[in-house]
């Protein structure tokens, strides 16, 4: 199903995809493909994305409930069930890997939320929460990680998880988050449903820098990177901070959304025209673009027909 203007409306993720490479997001998004493997950096995520949602869909019902030390391991099993054509065409070696450190890393996190009390400051209020906002002669789309309650002072906040990957200077991404498409977009759309959001969370988890020694198996190595994540947990864990500012965000979305927005508009009334290749985006801080094989290698084999639009959306 290829993607229109007017039916399917914005997500973040077209945004951004727009504005790096019109002929990626052609691909992606009009001839609707996506590549049959999922590169390990989205997988390490997803799965990560996976197992937390369940975890705090949990605590909404019970925030004094007991998680055994099999719920992240029971969680990936459940993920490899329900993603079981994605994950099939992975190299088994490195998915059992990418596996065992998302799985400690994540154990790491929950245990790290529950040594410092976070139930007793945050309550939870909705988790994956789904929107769809009328924008102009479109709509804006798209799924809120976490909205939580400050109990003590009483104001409610977007939480965002990034499972980072790469090497990326965390207090670098700080300074910018006042500029990033989600985080601008989600706080505009907060205002929009009249959520009196005081800002966005961005919880940032951070993809374990050990590296598995050559006599070491899985089990080891999973267990080195969890007693890591408790003896470090400030090299792994980090909440940066996007307060609301009303002003800012109405500048943003004047100057970029709305000038954005008439581009893909604008792009698809000519036939998404011109399809122009950004050369600098095939190489990303995550590696090879998604579409990478398919440019470069002619490896057209490697990619499938997603059946939506938006997989990640319920909605579609």
């Amino acid at each position: 199903m290829p993607w229109s203007y007017k039916t399917n409306g914005i997500t973040q993720s077209l945004i951004r995809s727009f504005r790096k490479c019109k002929y990626q997001t052609y691909l992606g998004y009009v001839r609707g493909l996506a590549p049959k493997k999922m590169p390990k950096g989205l997988l390490f995520g997803q799965i990560g994305h996976f197992i937390l949602e369940e975890y705090y869909r949990q605590m909404q019902k019970d925030v004094s409930q007991y998680f055994p030390v099999a719920f992240c391991d029971f969680q990936i099993e459940k993920f490899l069930l329900e993603y079981h054509d994605m994950v099939s065409s992975q190299n088994p070696d490195e998915l059992e890997k990418t596996l065992c450190e998302v799985q400690n890393l994540t154990e790491g996190y929950l245990n790290y939320i529950e040594q410092t009390k976070e139930s007793d400051v945050w309550e939870i209020v909705e988790v994956e929460k789904e929107f769809k906002v009328p924008y102009r002669d479109t709509f804006l789309r798209g799924k809120i990680d976490l909205i939580l309650r400050n109990k003590k002072r009483d104001t409610l906040w977007i939480l965002d998880h990034k499972f980072l990957w790469s090497r990326a200077d965390v207090m670098q991404i700080g300074s910018l988050l006042k500029y990033d498409v989600q985080c601008n977009l989600y706080s505009y759309v907060a205002i929009q449903l009249d959520l009196p959001i005081k800002g966005v969370l961005y919880n940032i988890i951070k993809k374990p820098q050990l590296r598995q020694k050559k006599t070491e198996d899985l089990k080891d190595y999973g267990e080195r990177i969890y007693q890591d994540t408790c003896n470090r947990p400030k090299e792994y864990f980090y909440r940066l901070t996007n307060p609301i500012v009303i002003s800012e965000l109405l500048d943003w979305e004047k100057d970029f959304l709305q000038p954005t927005i008439d581009g893909i508009k604008s792009w698809e009334e000519n036939n998404f025209s011109p399809r122009q290749l950004n050369d600098d985006n095939l190489i990303t801080v995550y590696g090879p673009s998604t579409f990478f094989n398919y440019i470069v290698l002619g490896q057209t084999y490697d990619y499938k027909q997603k059946e939506k639009v938006f997989p990640e959306l319920e909605g579609e």
